[in-house]
C-alpha cells in the first residue's frame, strides 16, 4: 500500500492530477490505520500520509490538510527511535509543516518549534550525511523569518552561521548550491541593513554574484 501511494503521489508531481493525490493519500491512511501502532515501519508511514496531506494543502489551501499533516508529523517524530535514521528526515517535516503554518497564522509559536525541530534534525545528523546540508539551509530560513518577525539580530547572526555550514559542505557541483549561497547572500545583505557594516553588503555581494553564476541558463 504504502509503495503504492508514493507511485501515485510521484505520478501526481509529474502529472499534477488531483484525484490521484487524493487517491495516494486514502492509500496512506489505510495503510496507516492497518498498521500496528508498535511495527517499525509505522512513522514512515505516517510521515508519507503527512506529506501528501501537506502537498494538498500547497494546491488547495485548505488549513485542515495542513493541521492534520502536522498532527501525523508529530506522531511520526514521538514513535521513531532516537538512533533511527529517519528521525531526522520526520524532524525536518515537521518543522515544515509548522513553518507553512506560520506563514498562514503568523503564530509565532510554530515559527519557535519549526526552528526547534530543524535544530534536531541536525543534531541528529552526522555531519558527513548528504542531507545534512539540507537540514541546514532549512533551519536559516526559520531563523531568518524569525529576524524579520522579531529584529533579533542573534537569529540572522546565526543564520548566517549555518548557511555557511551548508554551503561549506555542499558539494560544488550539487544542484542546490546555488540555492545555499542565494539564502546566504541574502541573510548577509539583512545584516548589513540591520549593522550598517559595507564589509556585510561588499561580502553579500561577492555571494550573490556565486549564486547567479552557478543558476542554470535562464534560471
Amino acid at each position: 500500500l504504502s509503495n503504492l501511494g508514493t507511485g501515485l503521489s510521484r505520478h501526481y508531481a509529474a502529472t499534477g492530477l488531483l484525484e490521484e493525490l487524493e487517491e495516494s493519500i486514502q492509500i496512506y491512511k489505510h495503510a496507516v490505520v492497518i498498521t500496528p501502532p508498535d511495527a517499525p515501519e509505522l512513522p514512515t508511514l505516517l510521515n508519507n500520509l503527512g506529506n501528501g496531506l501537506r502537498d494538498r494543502y500547497a494546491r488547495d489551501g485548505r488549513l485542515e490538510d495542513l493541521e492534520e499533516a502536522i498532527r501525523v508529523y508529530l506522531q511520526a517524530v514521538a514513535r521513531t527511535p532516537p538512533s533511527a535514521l529517519e528521525l531526522p528526515r520526520n524532524l525536518s517535516n515537521l518543522g515544515g509543516g509548522l513553518l507553512d503554518r506560520y506563514a498562514r497564522t503568523g503564530r509565532l509559536t510554530d515559527l519557535n518549534e519549526a526552528i526547534r525541530a530543524y535544530y534536531e534534525a541536525v543534531a541528529h545528523t552526522p555531519p558527513d550525511a548528504p542531507d545534512v546540508c539540507g537540514y541546514l539551509n532549512n533551519l536559516g530560513n526559520g531563523l531568518r523569518d524569525r529576524y524579520r518577525r522579531t529584529g533579533r539580530l542573534e537569529d540572522i547572526e546565526e543564520a548566517i552561521r549555518v548557511y555557511q555550514q551548508a554551503v561549506a559542505r555542499v558539494p560544488s557541483s550539487a544542484p542546490d548550491l546555488c540555492g545555499y549561497l542565494s539564502n546566504l547572500g541574502s541573510a548577509m545583505r539583512d545584516r548589513y541593513f540591520y549593522t550598517g557594516r559595507y564589509e556585510d553588503v561588499e561580502e553579500a555581494i561577492q555571494i550573490l554574484r556565486q549564486a547567479a553564476a552557478c543558476a542554470p541558463s535562464g534560471g
